[in-house]
């Protein structure tokens, strides 16, 4: 069994640039953030933790790109944390504002038991180790995103990150290349704004007996001491993945992290970010500081 993230390209929408992010099944920090705002101080920072790099993204670039992943394309990758998309100055990783919160939104209409919950604890998670304050808005019938500005939902701002849960196409949900989800950043020039989040309802840990993927963060019951692999890939873990690339965080050759690209060959079992998947995050967060959020399209 592989767990393959994928990073095809698509058209950007007015200034914005989109890039999706695929997880398959093939054949089987800051610290301070929070869901909401009550009791997190967004300014704080961890004084104790050592100075960012100069250039975080020297050495830190996802080789991966917008090609199909392969086992060679992995073992070029960096051996610790990567970043997705990186700006002109070849030092700056794209990111939100870590300072302004941001806000997401669920469509959780067709969603299996429990999976809306596990996206708001993956967002706890993630605040935690960013510093980002992230908000839950609730529940939507919006389906599907044309850009990360929708004035006619979300008046003033840009729209939050919408996380659907939904049916995909048969041939993405059997045989060897399953899609469990898959994940647009936007951003408007090297600042991300909003995103847009698709997860398959209908996607199965075994190609034999169908058995579904689990939810929550840790190996499934009854998975064993080996490696992840077949039968023990979990909704939090995916969800986590994909949240990760929605901050920017790319893919590692390191295959004790979250961000490895094939599930099935991680020979840890995290129940979250490994210790190079937080120093990536690092660079993602507060720590790094705050940078200009774009102003909106006028209209």
């Amino acid at each position: 069994m592989r767990a393959a993230v994928r990073h095809p390209a698509v058209r950007g929408w007015r200034k914005v640039a989109a890039s999706v992010a695929f997880f398959t099944l093939a054949a089987c920090g800051g610290g301070g953030g929070d869901v909401d705002t009550g009791g997190v101080d967004p300014l704080a920072v961890d004084t104790t933790a050592p100075p960012l790099a100069a250039c975080p993204a020297e050495g830190h670039v996802d080789t991966l790109g917008v090609r199909g992943l392969t086992p060679n394309e992995i073992a070029n990758l960096p051996l610790t944390y990567t970043f997705l998309s990186v700006g002109p100055d070849a030092c700056t990783p794209a990111r939100f504002n870590p300072c302004e919160p941001v806000h997401f939104i669920q469509n959780g209409a067709a969603a299996p038991p429990f999976v809306v919950e596990n996206v708001r604890d993956a967002f706890r998670r993630l605040a935690q180790e960013t510093g980002i304050t992230f908000i839950d808005d609730g529940l939507t019938d919006e389906s599907a995103r044309r850009g990360p500005y929708v004035p006619e939902r979300y008046p003033g701002r840009w729209a939050p990150i919408l996380i659907v849960w939904e049916h995909f196409p048969a041939e993405q949900t059997s045989g060897q290349q399953q899609i469990l989800g898959n994940t647009v950043p936007m951003r408007v020039d090297d600042v991300t704004v909003s995103a847009r989040l698709r997860f398959n309802v209908d996607a199965y840990n075994d190609e034999t007996t169908k058995a579904p993927i689990q939810v929550g963060f840790g190996p499934p019951a009854g998975s064993g001491t080996g490696p992840i692999g077949r039968n023990n890939i979990t909704w939090g873990r995916i969800i986590l993945h994909e949240l990760a690339h929605v901050v920017g965080l790319g893919h590692t050759r390191e295959e004790g992290s979250l961000m490895y690209p094939d599930a099935a060959q991680q020979t840890i079992r995290p129940t979250g970010f490994s210790k190079s998947d937080l120093a990536g995050l690092r660079n993602l967060g507060r720590d790094a500081g705050c940078v200009r959020s774009p102003p909106r399209p006028a209209g």
